[in-house]
């Protein structure tokens, strides 16, 4: 189980489509296409980059590539590789988020064969909070089973390592919550602990759980851990599905100036007028101190809240007895 949100999370890849075009003749059964997308899915907004549609055929010929009913620009008619396997390949940017119809139409370069059309539906994710002031910060966030969680009822092999993702949890276990924070006013840079304060706030549960940032196995993240027992024993104990929110408070980073003292030529001046010696003005040296910025201010101390409450039910954190 893996769960993915952007202003995403650390650069984000491009969505991948296969699309198969089987063609023998003239009389050939109709084509067929398979989707397959990764947690890089593509995300709909300008600054956001695209995807990747591929077709794979058994001959020969150029594509047409097609998005929610329109050629896509530039797609016109990619021409397949010259020796099998006869793949071509279109840079695909959706103009809109959510399912988007999909479409390759191969021509073969044998014109007795006739076209082949092969359709799928793309999924085009959302950025969070998209619109108004929260449209700056993106989060990945997943949830794993802490080192040295019991077996309980869950299969021992699996509880016999940590971090593996997985949103079923049992009593007893330790929830780890691992959130990437990237800040795409600067180019997605990940945000680090001394720019933001990141928390789990647990619905019915007074304590949130404060997350840190630091290096895991070489890579760095903000993780925190709700640990689970039975009722009485101090830990989260309600089943079901858990009620959370993630919530980052960005630390306002002012501007750092400092004082520069500079030396600038201003025109003398007696009673009032200016002085001139065979009419040239005269000028003389005065120091002037001033505030140059050195660092100007990145962040504005604004508060970021995720739920995901959108999420498939089968993909919400669920603690079981």
């Amino acid at each position: 189980m893996i769960r993915t949100v952007s202003r995403a999370a650390a650069g984000v890849a491009a969505v991948a489509m296969a699309m198969s075009l089987g063609i023998a003749s003239a009389a050939a059964a109709d084509a067929t296409l398979t989707y397959g997308r990764s947690p890089g899915s593509q995300v709909f907004g300008p600054e956001f980059p695209g995807g990747v549609i591929s077709v794979t055929a058994n001959l020969p010929g150029k594509v047409a590539f097609s998005a929610d009913g329109a050629v896509i620009a530039g797609c016109e008619a990619v021409a397949t590789a010259a020796a099998a396997p006869y793949t071509a390949t279109c840079q695909w940017k959706s103009t809109k988020a959510g399912n988007v119809p999909l479409s390759a139409t191969l021509t073969p370069t044998d014109t007795t064969i006739a076209p082949k059309t092969a359709t799928t539906v793309g999924s085009v994710g959302t950025p969070i909070n998209q619109g108004g002031p929260y449209d700056k910060i993106g989060l990945y966030v997943d949830t794993v089973n802490a080192s040295g969680s019991p077996a309980k009822t869950l299969a021992a092999s699996l509880q016999s390592n940590s971090c593996v993702i997985m949103s079923q949890f049992a009593r007893g276990m330790g929830i780890v919550f691992r959130v990437y924070v990237n800040d795409y006013q600067r180019n997605g840079i990940p945000v680090t602990n001394n720019e933001a304060k990141v928390s789990v706030v647990v619905k019915g549960w007074d304590t949130p759980v404060t997350l840190s940032y630091g290096n895991h196995g070489g890579a760095a993240f903000w993780a925190g851990v709700l640990n689970t027992g039975e009722p009485g024993s101090g830990k989260y104990s309600t089943l079901g599905v858990i009620d959370y929110t993630v919530e980052v408070s960005m630390v306002e980073k002012p501007a750092v100036t400092k004082k520069v003292t500079q030396t600038k030529y201003v025109a003398v001046k007696k009673n009032g007028k200016v002085v001139k010696v065979n009419g040239k003005t005269v000028y003389e040296a005065k120091k002037v101190t001033s505030n140059v910025v050195v660092t100007p201010a990145v962040m504005t101390g604004e508060k970021y809240v995720y739920t995901p409450s959108r999420w498939p039910s089968t993909s919400l954190l669920t603690l079981n007895s």
